[in-house]
Order: C-alpha cells, then structure tokens, then sequence
C-alpha cells in the first residue's frame, strides 16, 4: 500500500504544477493581448521559449506626437517586463530563442526597403541585451572604401547552435550612393559576445545560399 500511496500522491501533484505554469503564461499572454498597439500597429509579434517559461512579446504602442515606438516585452515568472524601446521601426521580425531557452534574437528594420536590418541579442535571464555583427559590417564598410557600417544590412539566418547564430551582411545599395557594392558575407556569429566564430566560405556558403535564396 505505501508505494501505491506515493504514487497517487505524484500523480494528484503534477497537475498542480502544470496548471500553475499554464495560468502564469496564460496571464501574461493575456496581459499582451491587452496592449493596445498605436500607428497602424506595423509591429505586433509574441513569441513563447522553447520550454515554455518565458514569452516575449513586441508591441508599437506608444506615440509622442511625433514619433511611434515600439517595445520589447519580456515575461518570466508571471512577470512582464519592458526591455527595450525601439524608435520609428518599421514591420520587423522574427524574435527567434536558442535551442536551450537562454536567449533569443530580435531581427528588426529602421525602414526596410530604406532602412537597414539589425539584429539584437537578448539573455533571457537578465534581460540584457547588445547588437550582433556589428565589427564584420565595420570591416565591411572599411573594405568597400565607400559608406559606412549603417549601410550594411545585418540578416538573421538560423541558429548555428545554443551559443551561436548565422548571418549574412549585406550592401544596402538604396543609401550609400557608392559606385561599387562588396559581395554578400556569410558569418557565424557567438551571441553573447558578438565574436566572430568564423567566415562561411566554400561548400557550405553555396548550401546556404541556395537555403536561404530570396529570404534576405
């Protein structure tokens, strides 16, 4: 009778458990559905970890008067928090998590087709967050004699790993004004410290050029 007794106690118990990760996710999906977006809401996007303890939601729902800004939401334990305030963006996208649910990246736009594509990292535990690619777009910009890093468009592709994504950077033509445009340029890129782990070259850039064709 004892190990039946334990075992019908485990059972009435996860449940509980269950139910009560559910409801704090649920109040928080909740609680981003009720913003209310501003400007024709050109950004509207949530977006929940592999493991289902966080979400993150990004919302353009605050206007000054002269400009929209849309912010980053980052729920944890039934807690919403802002996390960034982004400026006049325009329709971006995704918010893609690591494999382990330790970070996720933000890939947005200051304008898209006259703008240029940024990507940001996020700990999930922290909050903290920083650019990525930002020294191969510099070393771009230097190699190019022409424009500067703001002319480079930074392209989320996939995770390479829990640590680590791909990219490709981009000439964003549209607003340099150069002469000459430098070939696209595959990279892998540590998250947490914006290192360059390698330069996508050989086969391999082939493969994910053929991958990716038209998505960037």
């Amino acid at each position: 009778m004892f190990p039946l007794t334990l075992l019908f106690l485990a059972l009435a118990a996860a449940p509980q458990n269950s139910q009560s990760n559910s409801s704090r996710l649920y109040k928080v999906a909740s609680a981003c559905s009720a913003i209310s977006l501003v400007g024709g809401g050109a950004n509207n996007i949530q977006s929940e970890s592999p493991d289902e303890s966080t979400l993150v939601c990004v919302k353009q729902d605050k206007n000054n008067g002269s400009a929209d800004f849309t912010d980053l939401y980052m729920s944890m334990n039934g807690r919403l928090r802002l996390l960034r305030r982004y400026e006049d963006i325009g329709p971006s996208g995704p918010v893609s998590w690591s494999a382990d649910s330790k970070a996720f990246i933000f890939h947005w736009t200051a304008g898209g087709a006259v703008g240029q594509w940024y990507i940001d990292a996020f700990d999930a535990r922290t909050g903290k967050n920083h650019p990525l690619a930002e020294t191969p777009a510099r070393k771009m910009a230097h190699d190019n004699h022409c424009g500067s890093r703001w002319d480079v468009n930074r392209m989320f592709l996939k995770w390479a790993s829990t640590d680590s994504i791909l990219v490709v950077l981009e000439w964003h033509e549209i607003s340099s004004g150069c002469a000459h445009f430098p070939a696209d340029r595959f990279y892998e890129i540590e998250v947490h410290s914006d290192r360059v782990v390698r330069q996508i070259t050989g086969p391999e850039l082939h493969d994910l050029q053929r991958e990716f064709k038209g998505q960037y």
